[in-house]
C-alpha cells in the first residue's frame, strides 16, 4: 500500500516525505469515488498521525473519512480525539455534532451545535446540520429556525430550502393525519390511502401507540411502495423490513 501512496503522490507531485503531503493526500483520496483509493486516503491519514499525533488535523480528517463511508462508530472515535486536542475548532465541533446526529442521540448531538455556533455564529454549515438535526427530531419550530439563519447567511442555500419545504410537507401530513384520527375514534369509514399516510405520519412522528393501532386497522402489515419497507405488528412493536428488488 505505501508504494501505491508514493506512486500516487509522484503523479500529483505531492511530497509524501513531509507529513503534511500526506495530510493533503490523504484527504484528496477521501474525496474520489473508488473504494480502493479511500483505503489509501485512510492509510496516508493514519501515517500522518503517526508523525504528528499531536495534530487535530489528522484525527478530524480521519473521523470525517470514516463518517463519510458510513462507519459513524470511528467517527466519533477520531473526531472525540481532535476534539481533545482542540476543543475549540468550530468545525470538529459541527463534525462531531453531525456523527451524533447521525446515530439518533440528538441531545449529544445539539449540545456540539450550541458550541460551535458560541464559538462561530456566521458558520453557516452549523446552522444547516442544526435545523436537520432538529428536523429528525420532530422539533419543527426550531428546524425552521435554524434553516431561516442559513438562509439570512446565503440565500440561495438549497439545505435549508429543501428543509423549509419538508417540513411543510410533514406539518401539512401531520394536520391531516390528525384529522384523520378523530373521524378513526368517532368510528368513521376512512379510505385506505388515508389509513397509510396517517400510519406513516405517525410513525416518523414517533407517535408509535397511534402508529399502531392505524397498522392494525390496516390488517397489521403495510408495504410502502416509495421504498418497498415492510412495516409489521408484532404485539405492540413495529417492525420494518426492506424486500430486496
Amino acid at each position: 500500500m505505501k508504494q501505491e501512496l508514493e506512486k500516487i503522490a509522484r503523479e500529483l507531485d505531492i511530497p509524501v516525505g513531509d507529513p503534511y503531503g500526506l495530510l493533503a493526500l490523504g484527504a484528496f483520496l477521501m474525496q474520489q469515488e473508488e473504494e480502493k483509493t479511500k483505503e489509501l486516503g485512510i492509510y496516508a491519514l493514519k501515517e500522518f498521525i503517526k508523525q504528528k499525533p499531536e495534530s487535530s488535523s489528522g484525527w478530524h480528517n480521519l473521523g470525517l473519512a470514516y463518517f463519510g463511508m458510513g462507519d459513524v462508530e470511528k467517527a466519533l472515535t477520531y473526531l472525540k480525539k481532535a476534539y481533545k486536542l482542540t476543543p475549540s475548532d468550530h468545525k470538529t465541533l459541527v463534525a462531531l455534532a453531525n456523527a451524533y446526529s447521525e446515530e439518533g442521540k440528538f441531545k449529544d448531538a445539539l449540545h456540539y451545535y450550541d458550541k460551535a455556533l458560541a464559538i462561530s455564529p456566521g458558520y453557516l454549515n452549523a446552522w444547516t446540520n442544526l435545523g436537520t438535526c432538529y428536523f429528525k427530531k420532530g422539533d419543527y419550530p426550531k428546524a425552521k429556525e435554524a434553516y431561516k439563519k442559513a438562509l439570512s447567511l446565503e440565500s440561495n442555500n438549497q439545505t435549508a430550502q429543501i428543509g423549509l419545504a419538508e417540513i411543510k410537507i410533514r406539518e401539512t401530513m401531520k394536520e391531516k393525519a390528525l384529522k384523520v384520527w378523530q373521524d378513526l375514534k368517532k368510528k368513521t369509514k376512512v379510505p385506505q390511502e388515508d389509513l397509510a399516510l396517517t400510519f406513516i405520519t405517525f410513525f416518523r412522528e414517533q407517535l408509535l401507540e397511534k402508529a399502531a393501532k392505524v397498522l392494525e386497522l390496516m390488517g397489521g402489515r403495510w408495504v410502502d411502495p416509495s421504498n418497498n419497507s415492510v412495516y409489521e405488528l408484532r404485539g405492540n412493536t413495529i417492525s420494518v423490513e426492506f424486500l430486496k428488488n
